[in-house]
């Protein structure tokens, strides 16, 4: 199994034609808005990525969508900015984090009515994880829109120098692979860099010790055993100049490409892109694999973006 492919392929659209279009009418509340125009925020290349299936769509349905494409960078920032003066679009791409954030304030619709109406939209067509992120309170205000998950990217040239001919399957492979991979000659070498600007990291390698993060009541449980090894663990690598202690700063084909600066890190599946078109390096020395197994598994989060209906905007507090 090719895993670069399956890495690509995980950021698949999940809502067709059919929920488009009952979204559309969501955002218009008009059974009769096959004729209007649909803006549409997206976050990323939407030139390259939605042009695409909007064409199709409106061939299929008449309703024409005007798309601005948004970097992931600005994009919160974006919408903050909308709701903040009252203006957005009608559909938008949400992050799967930040969807109770913009429900808090008022800023997407709640379309419960609609997804119970729309075979297309309704929960059983996906994935459970990915649907819980477009519920709060028991109520949806999204659907899923494409999902993708947590990989290990390493580079196979360095880590066979160090003695590992295949990537590492646990957590003491992980840090003896990257200890030995920052003591190569050079200054500033590390071995495995930890995203400290990524809240979901720590938690997620906290799940994989098996930490339940919050109990039966909601309440966190960021103090127990499981959570605070976690924290140990990953303070280690930081500590002893495995990682990095702050963001490098630098472009994929500084740090992974050329000498491998940081020749393993954890990401998404764009990454993939980037590291072929800007890092230099040929398929035969860079990998993508799965994330090495704590104490109990090698749990990964689950990304990605859903599809949701702006409120009216003008009538936001």
């Amino acid at each position: 199994m090719d895993i670069k492919k399956v890495a690509i392929g995980a950021a698949i659209v999940a809502v067709a034609g059919g929920g488009f279009v009952a979204l559309n009418q969501a955002a218009n509340n008009d059974s009769g808005s096959s004729s209007k125009t649909v803006s549409f925020w997206y976050g990323g290349d939407g030139d390259t990525d939605i042009k695409p299936i909007i064409k199709d769509f409106t061939k299929q349905t008449g309703i024409k969508v005007k798309i601005q494409s948004v970097p992931w960078s600005q994009y919160n920032d974006k919408l903050l900015t909308a709701a903040a003066s009252k203006s957005g679009p009608d559909l938008m791409v949400m992050g799967t984090t930040s969807v109770p954030n913009f429900v808090s304030s008022n800023s997407l619709m709640d379309i419960s009515d609609v997804i119970k109406k729309d075979k297309n939209l309704q929960s059983n067509r996906f994935f459970k994880g990915n649907v819980e992120t477009t519920k709060v309170n028991g109520k949806y205000y999204g659907v899923p829109w494409y999902t993708e998950t947590r990989v290990l990217y390493y580079r196979k040239d360095l880590l066979q120098k160090v003695g590992y001919n295949e990537p590492p399957k646990n957590w003491d492979e992980l840090y003896d692979a990257a200890n030995k991979l920052s003591q190569r000659s050079g200054k500033d070498t590390y071995g495995f860099s930890i995203d400290q600007s990524e809240p979901t990291f720590g938690f997620m390698m906290a799940r994989q010790n098996g930490a339940t993060l919050l109990n039966k009541n909601g309440k966190t449980e960021f103090n127990q055993k499981a959570m605070v090894e976690t924290m140990s663990y990953l303070q280690k690598f930081v500590k002893n100049g495995v990682s990095p202690k702050e963001d490098l700063k630098l472009s994929i084909g500084e740090s992974f490409g050329n000498k491998g600066l940081l020749p393993m890190f954890v990401s998404g599946p764009w990454m993939v892109k980037s590291i072929e078109q800007d890092s230099g390096l040929k398929d035969s020395q860079w990998g993508v694999a799965q994330l090495p197994a704590g104490k109990y598994n090698n749990m990964s989060n689950t990304g990605g973006g859903d599809l949701a209906v702006g409120s009216d905007w003008s009538e936001l507090c």
